[in-house]
């Protein structure tokens, strides 16, 4: 297949944001507040049926004053919220049947939620045709469909503002896959020729608006590794599957489900993948390896798991024993003065998971059920599936 399909793609994923900024417009004047719109929807690079809006309240003063305004206005006007919390607290409500997200920020830019306003005339600066636009909308969706897309512990890959960097540095979604197959870590990227300091992260985007701060600190190792296959795989053989989230269904995936009450997702995944690497970590020094941690969380569970390479291992290792001027009745073998003698091992993956979660804290996680091919986590297993088996095409 060609690349012709992305014209079509184009046209199809293209927002038509008029009734969104009108919802944005009504809210500012039933609030009656300096409401300022700054996200993507502001910026036009938003996807079609994905009207989110970034809403922020800009204050002089400490922006944990300015939540508290916003806080207050909402009750004086019996309009449901629920609290959130990144960096600092923000608001979330449901509007005219769009979700809407009211951050107050500090003019004083101390965090960068902060430097959204910094962030948003940089990007409007650069991207001012159509066609930019709609080269990042596809970037966007090609991330979002591969797990790739967002900055949160969730998911750990490319915000928004990020994806929209990497098009200006690309040019356009083709050029920049381009560039992205041929990545040699780590990769520095630095617009504006600003960067002032070192960083320690294989990715490294210079904010255009910050010398010192790196736009892609938030991107895993791994889901770096995968963006850089997935674009080599695209480029060998384009296809819509790429922008469409599939399915796939496989057979022998052992798997820890846990009860927890975290109210924060974005917290819960962040311990919850701690563990996962850490009773993969224990699983391979026994011996028993697995293709890809998966770490999900459904309502009030969590789920680590994978698909083992081998369930069950024998094997044995020739360890030192005691030293042969020790009077000690013991079969091995000589090296030097020092006799080694053979152990047995046999392990399974059962067996190794009971005793990690023996040793190892869970933080507020409780085990409730482990074994082969849960269905709790089935639907969301497939697509993890689907999402590696495009890596191998």
């Amino acid at each position: 297949m060609g690349l012709e399909f992305l014209l079509d793609l184009k046209q199809k994923i293209r927002p038509d944001n008029s009734k969104a900024i009108q919802i944005f417009q009504d809210l500012k004047d039933k609030l009656g507040l300096d409401l300022k719109l700054y996200g993507s929807v502001a910026k036009g690079t938003n996807l079609r049926d994905d009207y989110d809006l970034d809403v922020f309240y800009e204050t002089e003063t400490d922006k944990y004053h300015g939540f508290q305004i916003l806080k207050n206005r909402l009750e004086e006007l019996n309009i449901k919220y629920i609290v959130k919390y990144s960096e600092h607290p923000y608001i979330k409500i449901r509007y005219d049947n769009y979700n809407i997200d009211l951050v107050p920020i500090s003019k004083n830019y101390h965090s960068a939620v902060d430097r959204t306003p910094l962030h948003y005339r940089y990007i409007i600066s650069k991207i001012s045709d159509e066609n930019t636009k709609d080269e990042i909308r596809l970037l966007k969706l090609f991330l979002k469909t591969l797990g790739l897309y967002g900055a949160d512990n969730r998911v750990n890959g490319f915000s928004g503002y990020l994806t929209e960097l990497l098009i200006i540095y690309g040019n356009n979604f083709i050029d920049l896959l381009k560039k992205v197959s041929k990545w040699k870590l780590p990769v520095i990227i630095d617009i504006e020729g600003i960067k002032s300091r070192e960083f320690e992260e294989k990715l490294i985007v210079i904010d255009p608006t910050d010398g010192t701060r790196n736009v892609a600190a938030a991107v895993s190792l791994d889901n770096l590794s995968r963006f850089i296959l997935y674009a080599r795989a695209f480029l060998k053989q384009p296809s819509k599957e790429y922008f469409e989230i599939g399915r796939l269904n496989r057979q022998g995936e052992f798997g820890i489900i846990f009860e927890h009450d975290y109210d924060l997702e974005d917290k819960a995944y962040g311990i919850l993948r701690r563990i996962g690497r850490a009773w993969r970590d224990y699983l391979a020094r026994n011996r028993i390896f697995i293709e890809y941690v998966h770490v999900l969380i459904k309502n009030n569970l969590g789920y680590i798991g994978g698909i083992p390479l081998m369930s069950n291992i024998k094997y044995v290792e020739l360890q030192p024993g005691p030293k042969v001027d020790l009077d000690k009745d013991v079969q091995g073998y000589i090296r030097e003065d020092k006799l080694y003698v053979v152990r047995k091992y046999v392990n399974s993956i059962e067996q190794l998971t009971e005793e990690f979660f023996k040793k190892y804290p869970t933080k507020g996680f409780k085990l409730s059920k482990l074994g082969y091919d849960l269905v709790e986590f089935k639907d969301m297993l497939e697509i993890e599936y689907w999402r590696e088996k495009m890596l191998k095409i």
